[in-house]
């Protein structure tokens, strides 16, 4: 599953950082509720490996290395310039974190005791093939391992769409872009992006066999979901 955020938000990679955060609401709260449910949950390992997939310019790397000191990050993305992006963005923090070109559906680091994920898994657009992702993941943790997932969910075509498209639409103003723009952008990121509302990706992470489901943190259209992998 080759993917290009180069192109697919139509900005410079350099530009990612600053860019993000006008387009996502809550970008930052967002990561920062994602790393502290990790920190808590991590708290009594020794040396924890979290795999980060999708790891984009490593902004989520960074945050969860420094929240968790013991902790090491394998960052996974299928865009070669957003791995040199984020090798240039970590570097101080060698050997903590390595990073590889690769596809989610690919052979996945085991066993992890974490795998998080940041505005990523939209891209995989059919209920049958996340869960089997999700089953992958599932797979690819240590016992009593931790799947965490920051994403857009939300119902497409439902009764609330409009609102959550509203909502995501004031952010985009608030931050610049003209509504044209922010209809715009919409209308090219679905071309790629489907999302799925918060009970739909708990009922399929409970599918794929995750247990202890928790909404960590909900903002309009933006919400952070874990699940927990038992002893066997």
């Amino acid at each position: 599953m080759s993917h290009s955020v180069e192109s697919h938000l139509r900005l410079d990679i350099a530009e990612y950082d600053e860019l993000i955060r006008r387009f996502i609401p809550g970008y930052d709260e967002m990561l920062s509720e994602l790393a502290d449910y990790l920190a808590f949950h991590l708290a009594d390992r020794e040396r924890p490996q979290v795999l980060d997939l999708g790891t984009g310019t490593g902004s989520l790397a960074a945050l969860v290395l420094k929240r968790i000191p013991s902790s090491s990050v394998v960052g996974i993305d299928t865009d070669p310039a957003m791995i040199v992006e984020a090798r240039e963005r970590l570097a101080d923090l060698l050997p903590r974190v390595t990073h590889l070109l690769g596809d989610f559906f690919g052979p996945l680091p085991h066993p992890s005791d974490a795998c998080m994920a940041s505005l990523a898994l939209h891209h995989v657009r059919e209920p049958a093939e996340k869960r089997r992702l999700y089953r992958k993941i599932l797979g690819a943790l240590a016992p009593h391992g931790i799947f965490i997932n920051a994403d857009a969910m939300f119902a497409e075509n439902s009764p609330l769409e409009p609102w959550m498209r509203a909502i995501w639409a004031k952010h985009l103003i608030a931050c610049g872009f003209t509504k044209a723009e922010a209809d715009s952008h919409f209308q090219q990121w679905s071309a790629e992006d489907r999302y799925f509302d918060v009970q739909t990706e708990l009922h399929l992470l409970h599918d794929a066999g995750f247990t202890n489901l928790e909404v960590v943190w909900r903002r309009g259209p933006m919400a952070v979901v874990a699940g927990h992998k038992g002893e066997k």
